[in-house]
Order: C-alpha cells, then sequence, then structure tokens
C-alpha cells in the first residue's frame, strides 16, 4: 500500500492484478453465455450477469460486444494452446501426436463455444488492421504446431516425406471446411466423422496406416 495525498492506495501491480482478474471473470462468463444463447444472440447484460457485475463495468473492460467476442475467441485459444501443448507432450509418437491434433482442433459438438466463435468472425469480420492480424496470428499457431509434428514424424520416419508446409495448410483449411460442417449439424456430419475424415485423408498423405480414432 502506498498514500498519496493523505489517501491509501493500492500498489498499482495489485490494481494491475485485479483488473486482469476481472476480465479473466468477463471472458469465462462470456463463453457459458455463448454456449447457452449463441455468439450472435448473447448480449453484454447477459454476459455482465454471469460475472455478477454491472453491463458497464462490462464495457469499462472491453468497450463494445465485439470487441468481448474476439477477446473471448483469443482467451479461448489461448486456453487451448496450453492444453494442446501439455497433451501433445505425453504422445509418444509423431503419429500419436498428429490424430491427438485433429482431435483438439476439430469442434467436439454442434454448441463447440470456440467454434461458433470462429464462425461468427467469419460471417461479420470485425475488420481492423488489429483484429485482422489477432486472426492471422491464432490461425498460424495452430499451423506452426502441425508443421513441428510433421517434422518430427518425418525425421523419424513415421511419415513418408512430403512439402511439411504446403501439406500443414492443406490440412488447416480441410479441417477448417469439416469443422463448419460438423458444426452445422449437417446430417451424417458427426464429430466422430469428422475425426475419422482427416484421419484417414492425413494417413494416405503421409503414408500410415489409417487409424481407429474415438474422440476423447
Amino acid at each position: 500500500m502506498t498514500t498519496y495525498r493523505g489517501a491509501v492506495v493500492q500498489d498499482e501491480k495489485v490494481i494491475r492484478t485485479k483488473g486482469a482478474d476481472q476480465r479473466d471473470r468477463v471472458l469465462a462468463a462470456a463463453v457459458d453465455a455463448i454456449a447457452d444463447r449463441g455468439p450472435h444472440r448473447v448480449t453484454v447484460r447477459d454476459i455482465a450477469s454471469r460475472a455478477g457485475i454491472s453491463p458497464s463495468h462490462v464495457l469499462y473492460y472491453f468497450g463494445k460486444r465485439e470487441n468481448i467476442l474476439m477477446e473471448t475467441l483469443r482467451w479461448s485459444e489461448g486456453e487451448l494452446s496450453i492444453r494442446r501443448t501439455e497433451e501433445l507432450a505425453a504422445a509418444e509418437s509423431a503419429t500419436q501426436k498428429l490424430l491427438r491434433f485433429v482431435q483438439l482442433y476439430l469442434p467436439v459438438d454442434t454448441r463447440d463455444v470456440r467454434w461458433n466463435l470462429w464462425n461468427q468472425v467469419i460471417a461479420a469480420p470485425p475488420r481492423t488492421p488489429a483484429t485482422d492480424q489477432l486472426i492471422a496470428d491464432l490461425e498460424q499457431i495452430w499451423v506452426d504446431d502441425l508443421q513441428s509434428i510433421l517434422n518430427g514424424g518425418v525425421a523419424a520416419g513415421e511419415f513418408r516425406s512430403v512439402g511439411v508446409p504446403e501439406l500443414a495448410l492443406r490440412a488447416r483449411l480441410l479441417m477448417d471446411g469439416v469443422a463448419s460442417e460438423v458444426v452445422m449439424g449437417l446430417p451424417g456430419r458427426t464429430p466422430q466423422w469428422g475425426i475419422d475424415y482427416i484421419g484417414a485423408w492425413l494417413a494416405d498423405e503421409l503414408g500410415f496406416e489409417r487409424p481407429v480414432i474415438h474422440r476423447e
């Protein structure tokens, strides 16, 4: 604690920590609200109610609803990135890493919050240089991780020699298309179908036996 003009003031670090905690609470509330209502229907009031603060406090941290959605997407991807790093490190082979990567990338069901946020961004992108860069950065993180897995598999002799950057890009684009069909709930387009489809395609491209994968 410090004093300023006769008043007791909290240290700047403590204030920043409380602000970060408040932001995280709002983002967690946004994830819950989006899961219930969908990103296109969720309101600032919905998020504020779940976070236990006023709508004006939500807007204080994020400015406007569109910023909340983008920050929630960033937060969601960050949380998944931590999980992905841990789970891929635990896999014993490049093939296991690759198949687990596919499971983590694709949606778990039609209400998958992360993928519904992505679809909202694709449908109505908040076009500013900052958000364009954020979207590109979030996509590139996945591509970089995938390239690392592919390079490791080729080096270990698990995968046939391929143009890794090109295959990684093709895989991401294909997974995006599969994910969209799963989230839309098209007939037969279940989460398990998506995993099987991508797993078979990768096996054919990389020269390993088509796997039997069960979503974890």
